[in-house]
């Protein structure tokens, strides 16, 4: 049954289209808003950042067009997510099969019947995350590859040239509640050089359904914010980003 879904394009499809309209959401919001802060447009992406994720593929994908996106990075963007669709389908088959598997070598070790392994799948897809009743293991490869996508369209723009020479420094928040991992909090409010080798891969999600996030900031807002007491030229101490995240996983 699960060879049967391997390469279903149903199952690809609804991760590459988040991942597609999160990499291109992120990509305008650093090109309309954070480059341009007075810009026209400025309002009109902060309205309708959340309706361009709930538009239709192919409408979302014609709006991100007409907004001046380049043609080359949309052609870049749809052939890696479509690979990542795929490969991120599998892989959570995968994690699947193998715990049935693992169910069904116990029940023959302990010569129990082919009830037994049916009652005893049924509970395990509670505990592994993949039963209607608690989906938490499916939300979780879903949640975690948009949000990469989405760091990962940020992170193409935040890189451009003329991103970089406008605002040269970034700045990373944590959620600032109660949930933030210990790992996470040293970063709250960081301010670093974007051009500094020791933050090369520093780009959220940094782990599991990581909720920090990090902007780019202007000489005039670093100045006028007095963002120099925040100001630093090394990761501080205690921060962890869970190995596999952070820039170098990005698919592009």
């Amino acid at each position: 049954m699960l060879a049967n879904y391997k390469g279903d394009p149903e199952i690809e499809r609804l991760i590459y289209e988040a991942s597609v309209k999160s990499d291109l959401a992120g990509q305008m919001f650093v090109r309309l808003v954070e480059l341009d802060p007075m810009g026209a447009q400025r309002q009109l992406a902060v309205d309708l950042r959340p309706a361009f994720l709930k538009m239709p593929f192919a409408e979302a994908v014609a709006f991100w067009r007409e907004r001046g996106g380049d043609p080359a990075i949309l052609e870049e963007v749809l052939r890696a997510y479509r690979r990542r669709a795929a490969l991120a389908t599998d892989e959570q088959l995968d994690v699947i099969s193998r715990r049935a598997v693992e169910e069904l070598r116990r029940t023959l070790e302990e010569g129990n019947t082919l009830r037994d392994f049916s009652r005893a799948i049924d509970q395990q897809a509670i505990t592994l995350g993949i039963a209607p009743a608690d989906p938490s293991y499916l939300e979780n490869v879903y949640r975690t590859n948009v949000a990469s996508a989405y760091g990962a369209g940020r992170w193409t723009q935040m890189n451009d040239p003329d991103v970089l020479e406008a605002r040269p420094y970034r700045q990373w928040f944590t959620a600032r509640d109660n949930r933030v991992r210990a790992e996470h909090a040293p970063m709250e409010s960081v301010v670093w050089r974007a051009d500094n080798p020791a933050f090369s891969v520093m780009a959220p999600p940094a782990g599991f359904q990581c909720r920090c996030s990090i902007v780019t900031v202007s000489q005039e807002e670093f100045d006028e914010e007095g963002l120099a007491a925040k100001f630093v030229t090394s990761i501080p101490a205690g921060f962890e980003m869970t190995p596999g995240f952070g820039a170098s996983s990005f698919v592009r």
